[in-house]
């Protein structure tokens, strides 16, 4: 017998979008009855006749039809309730996280302690990041509150973003602003807004960390201040007041201030679409503040003994006294920084392709790998980094990609030999390649190998050389 292709189209996209929708109701495969959790099932709806067999009866196609028919029009009407019933104060959250659990191996590992009891072996597995977000979204409002646990120092577990925005919405759609306010203000614990490294989050960026200039000038993404952010058309724009003192940092107060003037931070830039398939962006960044050099508490007098001849004896030439001294006030010092990067992806049947450049120039801004301090070397540091790298995602399922990262945290560095100051180098060079499989939205196992070139190590004349410190890492990283 039969039966009109149309009905049965209508009848099959009508069941998919409705069963699609929430999932609240399902129809049991290979039954013609619709099983609703917890709720009635209503009367289905009324049904053109149709024609049947040649006996009278209906023919098993018909059959199926009406039941479908019947299917679709339950599974409307829960979803219906559904969205009803919902509580208003759980329609705005949404819950995400992910974890990046990984093996790493480093060439100047050693199984040894550092003077005051620091590991030196890094050969290891690290639960390097396992997050978990929630973040409340409203036409004039987002809250967001994530949470961080790691075993990179030891196993804990800390607030890493929490801060509240109020927006002003874009008065007009554009493809440029989509998912961008026209003009907002955020307060509490967030990300600095100074390039692209430091805004670009860990979970979508394919290489293992920041490169070794961006680390050591913001040990941490997060710090503490007020930002007051937007966008117009392609343009975007961000001005920030925060404290200056990131988490990680290697020196300092974490997530505190210690002096009243805050590090003001601009950041300038543009989002384009040249080509559909193309898109090129890129900002100006700038920093102005000021650091803190802590002072030394007052101490008393005292009486040293320095066993000279080791006999282990005391003899009166052997007796040392030390005066009592006051105690030294903390300073502050300027610091700034000034940086521009650029990006551009193209997408193809190959996949997304894409480029990548930043430079930064600062003083006295390290807080990371070689901690500024011009109170203490009695000059200003001055810093310079550059990174470049591309990526390649191959159909969805795969990644290949390559960095290199340049920095020198001294660049006006001299060397003293012979009673002579010569020109020396504390740079340090860091070539990535990097591969890996993606199973997409969901996981990535990914191998990243660094080759670093450095000037760490000295030969027996003096001179500075290369240190082994090569180092690999593989990741899976799974997000929830």
């Amino acid at each position: 017998m039969k039966v009109s292709i149309e009905r049965l189209l209508s009848v099959g996209s009508a069941l998919a979008f409705a069963m699609g929708s929430s999932g609240v109701a399902r129809a049991s495969e290979g039954e013609d009855e619709l099983v609703v959790a917890a709720k009635p099932t209503p009367p289905a709806q009324e049904v053109a006749p149709t024609r049947a067999n040649a006996d009278g009866s209906p023919s098993a196609v018909d059959a199926r039809v009406r039941g479908l028919e019947a299917a679709v029009a339950a599974l409307t009407v829960a979803n219906e309730k559904a969205a009803v019933e919902k509580p208003l104060w759980l329609r705005p959250f949404t819950i995400s996280g992910f974890v990046q659990a990984e093996y790493q191996s480093h060439q100047d590992s050693e199984d040894e302690l550092a003077q005051g009891g620091a590991l030196l072996n890094k050969d290891r597995f690290v639960l390097r990041r396992g997050r978990v977000r929630v973040d409340g979204q409203w036409q004039y409002a987002h809250v967001q509150l994530e949470v961080d646990g790691n075993t990179q120092r030891g196993p804990q577990l800390r607030v890493l973003h929490g801060f509240a925005t109020l927006k002003l919405p874009q008065l007009h759609d554009s493809e440029y602003t989509r998912d961008q306010p026209l003009a907002a203000v955020t307060m509490g614990l967030f990300d600095t807004p100074f390039g692209s490294e430091l805004t670009e989050g860990p979970r979508t960026r394919w290489f293992m960390e920041r490169s070794l200039a961006s680390q050591s000038l913001f040990p941490a993404e997060p710090d503490v201040g007020v930002r007051f952010s937007g966008a117009l058309y392609f343009l975007r724009w961000s001005v920030a007041a925060m404290n200056g003192e990131p988490l990680e940092q290697r020196v300092g107060y974490s997530g505190q201030s210690p002096k009243s003037a805050k590090d003001v931070i601009f950041k300038v830039g543009a989002d384009t679409h040249p080509r559909e398939n193309l898109q090129i962006s890129g900002n100006v960044s700038g920093l102005r503040g000021k650091g803190f050099h802590p002072g030394v508490d007052a101490s008393k007098g005292q009486l040293l003994w320095r066993d000279s001849n080791e006999d282990g004896q005391i003899q009166p030439s052997e007796l040392i006294g030390q005066s009592a001294t006051a105690a030294t006030p903390s300073q502050t010092f300027s610091r700034w920084a000034l940086g521009v990067d650029i990006q551009a992806r193209l997408r193809t049947r190959l996949g997304l392709t894409t480029a990548f450049a930043e430079a930064v120039v600062a003083s006295n801004l390290d807080r990371g790998a070689f901690v500024a301090d011009p109170v203490v070397v009695g000059i200003d540091v001055r810093e310079a980094g550059f990174m470049a790298g591309a990526t390649q995602e191959i159909a969805r399922y795969g990644v290949l990609g390559f960095r290199y990262d340049y920095y020198d945290p001294n660049s006006d560095f001299l060397d003293k030999r012979s009673g002579r100051l010569v020109p020396s180098t504390q740079s340090v060079e860091t070539f990535s390649p990097l591969a890996g499989l993606v199973l997409p939205d969901r996981a990535r196992l990914l191998f990243q190998y660094d080759i670093s070139r450095n000037h760490f190590a000295r030969d027996l004349s003096g001179q500075p050389v290369n240190l082994k410190a090569n180092a690999w890492t593989l990741r899976l990283q799974v997000e929830l």
